[in-house]
């Protein structure tokens, strides 16, 4: 079992801040957004209900995670401050990215990707106040390119928009391998590729490469080893891929919500070369994990399993020797 460096989850209670020590409410905000501050110190430790994404915040060392559940952001800024920010969402927030100082959140309930300022309230929505997604079920940005991407499963679609909130394209560009359930995605601004999970047809999951144009670069298959029902141990074997990250070196990170753990793919071989995690309920442990996101400074992995409501954090796993 790989060890980690801190679970984030209220069955750590040693780990946990008293949430009775709230310093104060900064007020309502418009979607009923809520702005929370706790007591600093030196991790905190938040109450998840159903982590789902995980993105990047502002701050050095700030994570931000979805909760459906809990119908929030959390923003959690892991230094020596601790600071801990929660920002209410009215719905099922699935989603989040954030870039531009601007929060991305793809909600749920109400079938659309808002956007929020730092304070909480939505200046605007992606395609316009009309423009309606079922499920945004995942986001990524490229910051230099002023663009935000997000996955439309229900439609078997990626959306490409400008961060001012014009759809500019779809992927994949037509005359390509269509997707069938796209889940997670990331981008890697360096190569000028987009990576998609997905569950595929029949449970022919796969990784889609793309460039930016929507053409399809390469697959990764992942169902050598796997069924409906069982999934044979190995680095290349998958069935129900979700969120993905590429790391400095080029390898693709994904999280396998089946078998519970991560697995690293080398991008030029497109061959799996790692596994890490194991199932369970135990700290270090994932079961039904969601997302993953390399931490810059540390090379920390951070993974949300939402079986056991919490942030699982791998020490340096995020740079392999």
């Amino acid at each position: 079992m790989m060890s980690t460096l801190r679970t984030f989850s209220p069955r750590h209670p040693a780990r946990r801040y008293n949430f009775c020590t709230y310093l104060r409410t900064l007020g309502a905000l418009s979607l009923g957004a809520l702005l929370l501050t706790v007591t600093p110190g030196s991790l905190f430790a938040q109450d998840f209900v159903s982590p789902v994404r995980i993105a990047h915040g502002e701050a050095a060392g700030e994570i931000l995670v979805s909760d459906s559940r809990l119908q929030a952001i959390i923003s959690n800024t892991f230094d020596k401050k601790g600071r801990q920010v929660k920002i209410s969402v009215p719905g099922r927030p699935v989603s989040v990215a954030y870039g531009w100082e601007r929060y991305f959140v793809g909600n749920e309930s109400t079938q659309t990707v808002d956007v929020l300022n730092k304070k909480g309230r939505r200046l605007y929505t992606l395609g316009g106040k009309n423009f309606l997604i079922q499920r945004p079920s995942d986001m990524a940005v490229d910051i230099g390119q002023e663009l935000v991407f997000v996955t439309d499963p229900i439609n078997a679609r990626v959306l490409v928009f400008h961060r001012d909130g014009d759809l500019l394209n779809t992927l994949p560009t037509a005359g390509q391998p269509p997707l069938y359930k796209p889940t997670g995605i990331a981008v890697d601004p360096v190569r000028g590729e987009v990576l998609v999970s997905d569950f595929g047809s029949g449970g022919e999951a796969t990784i889609n490469i793309y460039d930016y144009s929507g053409a399809l670069l390469a697959q990764i298959f992942g169902n050598a080893g796997c069924g409906w029902l069982s999934c044979s141990t190995g680095p290349g074997n998958f069935s129900r891929p979700q969120g993905l990250v590429v790391n400095e070196q080029g390898l693709i990170y994904v999280v396998d919500s089946f078998r519970s753990q991560v697995l690293v793919f080398d991008r030029e071989t497109l061959q799996g070369i790692e596994v890490i995690g194991v199932q369970g309920i135990d700290a270090g442990e994932l079961l039904l994990p969601l997302d993953i996101l390399i931490e810059p400074q540390s090379k920390d992995l951070y993974v949300t399993s939402n079986r056991t409501k919490s942030v699982e954090v791998f020490n340096g796993k995020g740079l392999l020797p």
